[in-house]
């Protein structure tokens, strides 16, 4: 035999010693010894539906990203404009957009600010403002904002995949989900809670400036609801003098004092009274009365406008219709009070058609007059004819009809005054939704966890971001030195260690808020300039102990991380126990055994000897199939489980070719060794054709799948890789040894 024959059966057998050690560990890992783990550590790793976990569909908010993005432009704009002496009345983001408008000084600095400022800015354009010299507005181009958001889509994926690194998970699934959507599997863990916490924090660190020197929380003292209280705290302040804080403090279980104060801040209870007295149906009421909930963003008070607006501008389905029956003696004295509102109107309506049917008998006595003048006296007995002949048939007509012709004149006044009306509604309703917080301004919550109840309490803030948390490198837990409770120490870079050095300098004897995910962690008076580029938060000492050093860690993690570009929720949940997920995987196992041990016996019984062979290539198929897999490290799932029993029913077909070509040539007379070399060769490229293009597949699921369907697609791939080598290398060296060291006369086909 061939030399070439000898390196082959060589190369073979080194695949098979190479496949059994990578897959030992996976089969028998506590049975290794450790120097063997050492070296072979890689394994195949089982998905969420083999060994149970947690399956998780994020949803990014990429139009917050828009929003802070402009938020940003909005800072720089502010000290472009100061630095190069551009006067401007403010300058802020339309709420709800991410629209820029600036309102300048004077109509002079108009072109100054588009020159100096805003021709820097190519992903700008200025949108244009009718009626307004003082007023420009800016927004972002349309590449930009689609750009802005596949950025915040992308970074929000590797901040997601930094924090379950960080969080240790073993094998973790990540992937892109629908347009704005994160998928996330987390084998082997079995806390949702936990896992949620983790991922769907933003980690959006603010510092923040508080303004107790404002009168605003002292002004609603004997205006608050039942539940809220109000506090004072004073305390050293700039140059020596006392400053008080003021704050509002509501208790409740869960967040239920944070609801509280929400509805009170956002003028909840004026808003569903002023409705209410608007005959607005008690449903609609409702529906309104549900977007409070948590709070009121931009976006929600524009959809409470959009439901209301039609029904304050004259929708009658969504008026309370008048009942009829009894009534409440209320309801009689009000139906009654309605009633002689009407006669009243009724009565100034027929005084003014009175009034302008004298004014027109005036009118036609003053023309008569004038035509007498340059006419004959039969014109002027015409004349009277007609105006006794008019006047006749006015005296004839009903009272009814006299008071038809009052409506119709008066119509159109009665229709612009109501209109005026509902006007006057719309804006009073926006009025009420802009809630009690004044322009510049903002609340934020601190909590205080208690053993029955949680307390809330306010801080009233400035909006202007003063430094984020964008140059942090390093969060570590630590503990407080002097109550010894958990706490995060942050470090900053150079640049935000000189931001932050600058923003204490400036505010020594002030407060400032530490503001994590729009909660205040803490909010201290600055002593001193802080100078080192460091800063901790603090977690508070009321809580438990443990429960505080797990949402430190969870906290410096998180941070560490990074911050998620835009706020993500929880669009999918789903949990699959550990037992759920052993039963799957015995369940595909036992598929791909019967599936195996099936198609060994037909190819035995139909094919004989070269049956025989066809199996053990089908094996030796399954084995690299499997190494391959622990050599990658990659996740077998249950789509992975068919793609191997799929792979291994394409394999034998391979075979079968091969063989129905060898008994072609067999029955045609050629002797066994010109059979095989033409079976082989004529087979070849039927295989590889039908294989290249089941691969293109497998490469268009993996590239444009995500989860099962990848998990499908790697093991349909490296299938197809494998089941080529073996039917068609393997078989054709033992069918050689038959051949041509054997010399069989008849083979077993």
């Amino acid at each position: 035999m061939e030399k070439a024959w000898y390196w082959k059966v060589f190369f073979v057998l080194a695949l098979v010693v190479w496949s059994i050690l990578y897959l030992l560990p996976t089969f028998i890992p506590g049975s290794l010894p450790e120097w063997y783990t050492g070296i072979f550590e890689k394994r195949v790793n089982l998905g969420l539906d083999l060994q149970g976990g947690i399956h998780l569909v994020l949803g990014v908010e990429v139009d917050k990203a828009l929003e802070d993005k402009a938020d940003q432009y909005v800072r720089d704009f502010k000290a472009t404009m100061k630095e190069k002496r551009i006067g401007f009345k403010k300058v802020y983001r339309v709420p709800g957009t991410w629209r820029i408008r600036f309102e300048l000084d004077k109509p002079d600095d108009k072109p100054r600010l588009e020159k100096r400022v805003l021709d820097g800015f190519r992903n700008l354009k200025q949108v244009s403002v009718k009626d307004s010299d003082t007023i420009v507005e800016v927004t972002f181009g349309e590449k930009y904002v689609d750009d802005l958001r596949k950025n915040a889509r992308d970074q929000a994926q590797i901040t997601v995949r930094n924090r379950v690194d960080e969080f240790g998970v073993a094998e973790p699934e990540i992937a892109p989900h629908g347009e704005n959507g994160i998928l996330v599997q987390l084998p082997g863990m079995f806390d949702p809670e936990r896992a949620k916490t983790l991922l769907g924090r933003t980690a959006q660190l603010e510092f923040k400036m508080v303004d107790d020197e404002s009168d605003f929380i002292a002004s609603l003292k004997g205006k608050l609801p039942k539940g809220v209280i109000m506090r004072e705290y004073p305390y050293e302040g700039p140059n020596g003098e006392i400053v008080t804080e003021r704050y509002l403090v509501a208790k409740g279980k869960g967040n239920e004092g944070r609801n509280l104060l929400l509805n009170f801040f956002n003028n909840a209870d004026e808003v569903e009274k002023f409705l209410k007295n608007k005959n607005v149906d008690p449903k609609l009421v409702a529906k309104v009365m549900l977007k409070f909930k948590g709070g009121l963003s931009p976006i929600e008070r524009k959809e409470i406008m959009e439901m209301v607006t039609p029904v304050l501008s004259g929708g009658a389905k969504s008026l309370t219709p008048p009942e009829t029956g009894s009534m409440a003696p209320d309801d009689k004295k009000g139906q009654t009070a309605k009633a002689e509102d009407k006669k009243a109107e009724d009565k100034k309506a027929k005084a003014e058609v009175k009034t302008a049917k004298a004014d027109e008998t005036a009118k036609a006595d003053k023309t008569d007059k004038t035509v007498k003048v340059g006419k004959t006296a039969k014109a002027d007995e015409t004349a009277k004819t007609d105006k006794t002949a008019k006047t006749d048939k006015t005296a004839k007509k009903s009272d009814g009809k006299t008071d038809l012709a009052a409506t119709k004149e008066k119509k159109p006044e009665l229709e612009k005054a109501a209109l005026a009306a509902k006007s006057h509604d719309l804006l009073r309703l926006e009025k009420l939704l802009e809630g009690k917080v004044p322009e510049g301004h903002e609340i934020a919550f601190g909590r205080k966890e208690r053993q029955l109840e949680t307390e809330f309490r306010t801080y009233y803030l400035k909006s202007e971001v003063s430094m984020t948390g964008d140059y942090i490198t390093d969060a570590r837990v630590s503990r407080d030195p002097n109550t010894g409770s958990p706490e995060v120490s942050l470090t900053f870079d150079r640049t935000g260690a000189n931001i932050f050095e600058k923003l204490t300098g400036e505010n020594v004897k002030k407060r400032m808020a530490i503001v994590l995910e729009g909660e205040v962690a803490s909010a201290p008076v600055i002593q001193t300039r802080i100078g080192g580029g460091r800063a901790r938060i603090t977690l508070g000492s009321s809580r438990d102990y443990n429960e505080a050093i797990k949402e430190a860690q969870d906290l410096a993690v998180v941070l560490r991380a990074g911050a998620l570009p835009a706020p993500v929720r929880i669009l999918e949940e789903r949990t699959v126990g550990p037992t759920m997920g052993e039963d799957a995987r015995k369940q595909g196992v036992y598929a791909l055994i019967i599936g195996m041990v099936l198609v060994v016996l037909f190819m035995l019984v139909y094919y004989r000897l070269s049956g025989f062979i066809a199996d053990i290539a089908l094996l030796l198929n399954a084995l690299f199939i499997m190494a391959v897999m622990a050599a990658f490290q990659a996740t077998l799932t249950l789509p992975g489980i068919a793609g191997i029993i799929l792979t291994i029913g394409m394999a034998v077909d391979a075979n079968v070719i091969i063989n129905e070509r060898i008994r072609e040539e067999l029955h045609s007379g050629k002797t066994p060794r010109a059979a095989v070399d033409a079976g082989y060769g004529r087979a070849f490229w039927t295989i590889f054709d039908a294989n290249f293009t089941t691969l293109i597949a497998a490469v268009v699921l993996w590239s444009y799948g995500s989860g099962p369907i990848q998990g499908f697609a790697v093991t349909l791939f490296v299938g197809i890789l494998a089941s080529m080598f073996t039917a068609i290398f393997v078989t054709r060296i033992i069918i050689d040894w038959l051949v041509l060291k054997i010399k069989v006369k008849r083979l077993s086909i």
